[in-house]
């Protein structure tokens, strides 16, 4: 399965998305991280502690590494233009588009479906992340608006957690984070990899 994680706007959870959805992966098999932000986020999250369980590369080497691994996940920069949404959306089954429900966040996610919408672009799901708890009603607001519009929309939110805050300075996956609510997090990420396998199997 090849994935791409997209988002016209930064800061909505790309990289933290890919990295930890390709550890998800990695768990059903030989799994690649193509980093494909030109500030190579994931690469440094890699280098801050010792490496992560899968594969991780810059998006020049893919063409070499077609048919090596079972599944890919791609990371991209902020603001891409037409022809890398395109071109990305040919190679991959599923486009994931993370977001928060933060206002400008959702800016962003409009702008990023609009693109799809131009494109022809229908496999993807829209991700929400940073869910916060259900005191603050913006998190399952967002998500009643989605589901009304009929926005593809994974089932799972990735809960809004320092864990993976602390995941990222450490150079780890949020598995490995000595924090009580690491295991919420990585139990959200194996859901949403559960969806998208079920999702591109019945394609």
């Amino acid at each position: 399965m090849d994935i791409g994680v997209v988002n016209i706007k930064g800061g909505v959870g790309k990289t933290t998305t890919s990295v930890t959805l390709a550890a998800v992966l990695q768990t059903k098999g030989a799994t690649v991280l193509f980093d494909g932000d030109p500030s190579h986020n994931a690469l440094a999250w890699q280098t801050r502690g010792n490496g992560f369980p899968f594969r991780i590369a810059d998006l020049r080497q893919a063409r070499k590494m077609v048919g090596t691994f079972v599944h890919s996940v791609t990371d991209t920069g902020l603001a891409p233009t037409d022809d890398d949404l395109k071109f990305l959306a040919e190679a991959c089954d599923l486009m994931i588009v993370p977001t928060t429900p933060r206002p400008l966040d959702t800016d962003g996610l409009k702008q990023t479906i609009q693109a799809f919408q131009r494109l022809k672009v229908t496999h993807y799901k829209v991700l929400i992340t940073s869910m916060p708890p259900a005191n603050e009603p913006e998190g399952a607001e967002l998500m009643g608006i989605l589901k009304e519009l009929e926005v593809p929309l994974f089932k799972t939110a990735i809960p809004r957690l320092k864990a993976f805050v602390k995941a990222s300075g450490t150079g780890q996956i949020v598995s490995e984070v000595k924090d009580p609510r690491a295991e919420r997090g990585w139990d959200a990420y194996v859901a949403v990899g559960k969806e998208s396998l079920a999702y591109v199997a019945n394609r």
